[in-house]
């Protein structure tokens, strides 16, 4: 009995050594963080619109997955300064790691810079470049979003589309005058988008594409730039438009000058605005840009290189999505229920 005991003593040990040589060799994920609730901070260009909200949500959901905080930020304009000026706030306070969003990602490569000589990792969102600098970018390229609205310009003007059926559009022919107004002169992921849409339509010899306008930074000035277009080209066949102000400014001098159904407009973003105009068909389709994710895969990125050292991918790209009358009401429904979430969310402290 004794010589038994002996052994499965031994036995026990030996069970017990292999058991912490096992553990010390597991991987770096499993050992526990300095910090258990690492803060997470957004730094946002106009915090306080409707199409950050899809945006925001992602992020809590991600944080809220990880057991991070999340705090949301910004200027209220589009003053770059003040957006650096919050930039280096949020780096002072004890934060662990950034999701920015800079109209201008160029002017904020600075600050930036001194961020990550601080070992702060930063991840810049609704973008389609890193600028060298950022950990990471993550959105919806550019280029394809530009594409993707030049094919469907075209199956409009081929009257294949569900829109051009219900208006009985006369398509048939690829040809005409096609515009483009551009509320961000000079923004490399707007640019990207008009660039990837002229390339898509240069295959048709028949379209003219018109040369930018640049329609001011409000709907009032786009829906003005527009309404000047149509008025000087009444044989304007349609706009390819790169962002929201930009859609729902066309959208609106459609209506005022009773156009509905004889102008092809091809957008962007699916804000309240701009899903009302594809609903009462207005507007032909949207593309969509997957705000949600572009909160969520950013935090759910910084939250795993932070507490289980996971390296960060160069990219996280998001779907695009086109908005037709066709799944216009699904649609509807899903923005509907973020709208009421957002309801909810915290106020954007400045």
């Amino acid at each position: 009995m004794k010589n038994m005991r002996v052994v499965a003593s031994v036995a026990i040990g030996l069970i017990s050594v292999a058991a912490l040589l096992f553990l010390s060799c597991g991987p770096a994920q499993d050992v526990v963080p300095e910090k258990l609730e690492p803060h997470i901070a957004g730094v946002f260009q106009v915090p306080n619109i409707d199409f950050w909200i899809p945006t925001r949500i992602g992020a809590q959901d991600a944080a809220k997955e990880y057991g991070c905080k999340w705090t949301f930020t910004g200027p209220p304009g589009m003053e770059i300064d003040k957006l650096i000026s919050i930039f280096e706030t949020t780096m002072a306070a004890e934060t662990d790691g950034i999701v920015a969003q800079a109209l201008d990602g160029q002017a904020t490569v600075p600050v930036a810079t001194r961020a990550k000589e601080a070992g702060i990792p930063i991840i810049i969102t609704n973008d389609s470049s890193t600028y060298g600098i950022y950990d990471a970018w993550c959105g919806a390229d550019g280029y394809e979003i530009g594409q993707r609205q030049g094919e469907e310009l075209v199956r409009c003007l081929r009257g294949e589309t569900s829109w051009a059926k219900s208006w009985g559009y006369e398509g048939g022919e690829v040809s005409g005058k096609i515009a483009v107004i551009n509320a961000w002169p000079g923004l490399r992921h707007m640019e990207a988008r008009v660039q990837g849409a002229r390339d898509y339509l240069e295959q048709y010899p028949g379209i003219e594409y018109m040369p930018q306008v640049f329609g001011g930074t409000d709907i009032s000035h786009t829906k003005e730039a527009c309404t000047n277009i149509l008025v000087a080209n009444p044989d304007l066949k349609g706009f390819v438009l790169p962002g929201d102000l930009e859609t729902a400014g066309a959208g609106q001098a459609i209506q005022e000058l009773g156009l509905e159904g004889k102008v092809v407009i091809v957008g962007m973003d699916l804000t309240e605005i701009n899903l009302t105009l594809v609903e009462e068909k207005v507007v032909a389709a949207l593309t969509g840009q997957n705000p949600y994710d572009q909160g969520y895969l950013p935090v759910k990125a910084i939250a795993e290189y932070l507490l289980h050292g996971t390296a960060m991918a160069e990219s996280y790209p998001t779907a695009i999505e086109l908005i037709t009358c066709d799944n216009i009401d699904e649609v509807l429904e899903r923005e509907a229920a973020y709208i009421e979430a957002g309801t909810k969310l915290t106020t954007v402290e400045e």
